[in-house]
């Protein structure tokens, strides 16, 4: 029998994050094409517990040495046909598997809180160094397609988009009204710097909407200063901390509106499941926020930070029920047509199958060729 290519994927981190859960779905989806190694640098692996059982993938924490040349001799000795690396922080396995001849698909996302606001110009630099000559650059939104064109400068055959999409199946609206009276406002995601809550439990708090309620689900390093924010608002009863949740779906059924009050975002996992759901969204408008939701966006998309735009959309969503059901209709219709799961799995694996036949056709071209010293295929 055959052996499946082996596919290395380096994470800065492995913690339930939208690009790990994410790659994940997609792991999940192509099932035994692959056999996969993931390696978590900061040690965290939580979200390997979402990957299936029928799945040939090993999860691993840091390695005993790091650094470009330490990759370079992890890549040799294991022999992945791909390497894919996530994101900023693994940027030293970019950097090892292409001095160790194997192509390497790398994904930029996002940004970090701080990068959030102004990048950093040693990073702008060394992205520009590196990922010209990787096999391809994917990113999941135009704001980071411009991104990766103008400040990194990549050729257009270097970088491509893979918008991000959601199992509508699985995300689906919940059946009938809720039984129950108010209206439930929700956020789904980490409790980090980035997410910027602070501005959606000050607006919810102002926009005084009878009868609300405002359910937070995640964790992270911000719930001890949100949960101080909320008792001095003196609005704790009617805020909740639910914590992780094991099932996303079930959790955006009890919600009547999802809100996210992000400074940085490129594509959110959350709101496509949320609009999959059949949900009205409240977003700020960073990254492709207003993108995804197209002609729902008047209204419910506020500036960044815009405390008092914020809390007019939130109090205007919040008192009209038909508009809301309205607007959940149209989110749900495009992100069937638009945003499915089927569609980014399929592009993923062409673009893998396709790193690695390149790579093939290069090792047949020069068989005597150092690898430290080729080129993949931009092909």
């Amino acid at each position: 029998m055959t052996e499946a290519p082996r596919l290395l994927h380096v994470f800065p981190g492995f913690g339930p994050g939208g690009t790990q859960l994410r790659m994940v779905s997609i792991i999940n989806a192509m099932g035994a094409r692959f056999a996969h190694r993931i390696i978590a640098l900061d040690g965290v692996l939580e979200a390997a517990k979402a990957i299936s059982g029928s799945v040939d993938a090993t999860v691993e924490g840091l390695p005993k040495t790091t650094g470009p040349l330490a990759f370079r001799a992890l890549v040799a000795g294991w022999r992945p046909a791909a390497v894919l690396t996530y994101n900023w922080g693994a940027l030293e396995g970019t950097l090892g598997a292409r001095l160790a001849g194997v192509p390497v698909i790398h994904s930029e996302c996002g940004f970090g809180t701080d990068e959030a606001q102004s990048l950093k110009r040693r990073r702008v630099w060394m992205r520009r160094l590196v990922l010209n000559n990787i096999y391809r650059t994917v990113v999941t939104s135009k704001t980071m397609l411009n991104i990766a064109r103008r400040e990194f400068k990549l050729l257009r055959h270097k970088v491509q988009l893979i918008p991000t999409g959601v199992d509508v199946e699985h995300y689906r609206p919940r059946n009938g009204p809720a039984a129950r009276e108010g209206v439930v406002f929700g956020y789904l995601g980490g409790l980090r710097p980035e997410k910027n809550l602070m501005l959606l439990i000050r607006s919810f708090s102002k926009a005084a909407v009878p009868n609300s309620k405002l359910i937070l689900a995640g964790e992270g390093p911000c719930r001890a200063e949100l949960t101080a924010l909320v008792s001095e608002l003196g609005i704790a009863g009617r805020v909740e901390f639910a914590g992780h949740q094991a099932d996303p779906a079930a959790f955006l059924r009890r919600l009547d509106v999802f809100a996210m009050s992000s400074v940085t975002e490129q594509v959110s996992n959350a709101q496509l499941e949320a609009m999959a759901s059949g949900l009205p969204v409240i977003c700020t408008d960073v990254g492709d926020s207003r993108e995804l939701l197209g002609e729902s966006a008047p209204g419910c998309v506020a500036p960044s930070n815009d405390e008092p735009a914020y809390t007019q959309a939130l109090r205007q969503i919040g008192k009209d029920p038909n508009r809301r059901s309205m607007l959940g209709a149209a989110n749900r219709e495009r992100t069937v047509r638009c945003y499915s799961k089927e569609r980014m799995v399929e592009e993923y694996r062409t673009l893998i199958e396709g790193a690695i036949v390149a790579n093939k056709r290069v090792r047949a071209a020069q068989p005597d060729e150092e690898p430290c010293t080729r080129l993949e295929s931009g092909a």
